[in-house]
């Protein structure tokens, strides 16, 4: 798989897909022209450009945390992870690691998501005091708002990244969750292989007709 090395960490070599590019630019330029045409049309260009960009910046920083959650785990549990590439949605970790028992799975599908809700707390406890503390919002200098912006939409994500990421269809981790659960009720494997495919089936199809 094409992608840039980001450099090792927990001894995992990192790489960014090269989709990663037109995100980060949908991202900046989606929030930077909504924030200069918007409620924030006050703020000077450089802060109006400079807080869409930290929020593209963070969210692709949040991406790579949740995977790298997952691989910090899997090491944990004694399994090799030489390499884990960082996608939107779904890191190639998911076909490398090979989890000896249900419970060693279910640990490891659930770290990014779980990794991703703790981002989401902190950030948003950062936002939640902007926006209800003793700051005065509307009086607040333009660099404290972009701030409770930035934090608000950092937050927001990572709760959307959380839950997207428990939806029980492959690539994402709910369907490794799932395939954990069947695995440790039924102490067979092929069966919850079986179930796995079976409900992402329709959770696909769902999508499809959505």
């Amino acid at each position: 798989m094409i992608g840039l090395t980001l450099g090792r960490v927990f001894g995992t070599e990192v790489r960014v897909h090269w989709t990663w590019v037109p995100i980060i630019a949908f991202i900046a330029v989606v929030f930077g022209i909504d924030l200069t045409d918007g409620s924030a049309a006050h703020w000077s260009t450089a802060l109006a450009w400079g807080s869409s960009i930290a929020t593209a910046a963070l969210v692709f920083a949040s991406v790579t945390a949740h995977e790298l959650a997952h691989v910090k785990v899997a090491r944990q549990n004694g399994q090799n992870v030489p390499v884990v590439v960082v996608q939107l949605l779904g890191g190639p970790y998911i076909m490398e690691v090979k989890p000896r028992t249900a419970g060693e799975e279910l640990r490891i599908a659930l770290a990014g998501s779980a990794f991703s809700l703790v981002m989401a707390v902190a950030f948003g406890v950062v936002a939640a005091a902007l926006v209800l503390g003793p700051i005065d919002l509307n009086t607040a200098p333009d660099g404290i708002v972009a701030i409770g912006f930035v934090t608000t939409m950092v937050a927001a994500f990572n709760v959307l990244l959380c839950l997207i990421n428990l939806v029980p269809g492959y690539p994402l981790d709910g369907a490794r969750v799932l395939h954990a659960v069947v695995w440790r009720s039924t102490g067979q494997e092929s069966v919850a292989t079986a179930a796995a495919i079976r409900v992402g089936r329709l959770v696909g199809i769902f999508l499809v007709v959505a």
